[in-house]
């Protein structure tokens, strides 16, 4: 499979922004509490994503009940739950192993659809559920050396992964016609004013936060880059490339966030914990080998795929005018997206 320069560079830049984004969120926990932090985050990046949306579709709401559906999910599942998790988990647990930690929610998402879905697996398939569950276990026991590292926060976070799985399956069969950047866009609104709700009734300043250079620097950083640039990116990647192997973005994550952390924080990163991480790896490749395999043999070939491969079998769409793509699939989920 050919790629021309710039799909690699922004496999690569994607990989990184969303990898320096656990790094933003530590700072920004620094003054912020967790959910408003996360509120404030979504509350920017929807209204920005909406102009945009207005700016080149000349549309700015959903118009059917599928697709309010579709956004009230995003908001639940893909905003609102994964964010709070993830953020109250990162107060005790530094980002490089959140961002190893998340890498399971495509491993939880393969585990739902059988659960849930009926979907098969084979032997090797199973094999990825135990290796990835591994990897957790050797994360959890590794030292740490110059992290935070803590159980309750490991489970909230493991619990943001799982979360995003189950909005990834429940939002992975379009039946709308409505573009992407509005659903999103409107997703992200609402699930930042359900951030707000949960911060209120927790007792967080909402309103009150005096975030400084660091905060204020994190939340524009996330808000725009990761949020916005991020989205984009990961869309014209899946214009280009299959969500097999769209989703390998996912594993760039925690090498970014070692690397920045090591840079910004001075964390030493344990052996262990990469161990960790790369058996999380192992496990998510066997668990989706049938994905997997065909993209490698066409690149070994030098060839392109006569059919292009998703994930879950999901036809894919393009994101501006959701008619079926050439390659990639409406359903990836990689946010692991932060």
């Amino acid at each position: 499979m050919r790629f021309i320069w710039r799909t690699p560079v922004l496999f690569l830049l994607l990989g990184t922004v969303w990898g320096s984004s656990f790094i933003a969120i530590d700072m920004g926990l620094q003054t912020a509490p967790p959910l408003t932090f996360a509120a404030w985050r979504y509350l920017i990046a929807g209204g920005l994503l909406l102009a945009y949306s207005g700016t080149t579709t000349r549309r700015w709401l959903p118009r059917s009940g599928a697709a309010l559906t579709e956004v009230i999910i995003i908001a639940v599942f893909l905003i609102a739950a994964y964010h709070a998790l993830l953020y109250t988990g990162q107060l005790t647990v530094a980002a490089p192993v959140a961002a190893v930690l998340v890498n399971l929610s495509p491993i939880f998402t393969a585990i739902i659809a059988v659960l849930w879905m009926g979907q098969r697996y084979d032997r090797v398939a199973i094999a990825g559920f135990i290796t990835g569950l591994i990897g957790v276990a050797i994360v959890a026991i590794s030292p740490g050396v110059g992290l935070r590292v803590d159980g309750v926060g490991m489970l909230l976070i493991i619990g943001a992964g799982l979360s995003f799985a189950v909005g990834s399956l429940l939002t992975s069969t379009r039946t709308d016609g409505t573009p992407l950047l509005i659903i999103h866009g409107w997703g992200m609104l609402v699930g930042a004013a359900l951030l707000a709700g949960g911060a209120v009734v927790t007792g967080e300043p909402v309103a009150g936060v005096t975030w400084g250079w660091s905060g204020g620097l994190a939340l524009v950083y996330l808000a725009v880059a990761s949020s916005i640039f991020g989205f984009l990116m990961f869309y014209e990647l899946l214009s280009r490339i299959p969500t097999a192997e769209l989703n390998l973005v996912g594993y760039i994550q925690p090498i970014a966030a070692a690397m920045l952390g090591w840079v910004i924080f001075g964390h030493d990163v344990a052996l262990t914990t990469v161990l960790g991480f790369a058996v999380i790896a192992i496990g998510f490749v066997l668990v989706h080998h049938t994905s997997v395999e065909p993209v490698l043999a066409a690149h070994r070939r030098q060839v392109r795929l006569a059919q292009q491969v998703s994930l879950y079998a999901i036809d894919p769409v393009d994101p501006q005018t959701d008619q079926p793509s050439k390659t990639g699939s409406s359903s990836a989920r990689v946010e692991t997206a932060d």
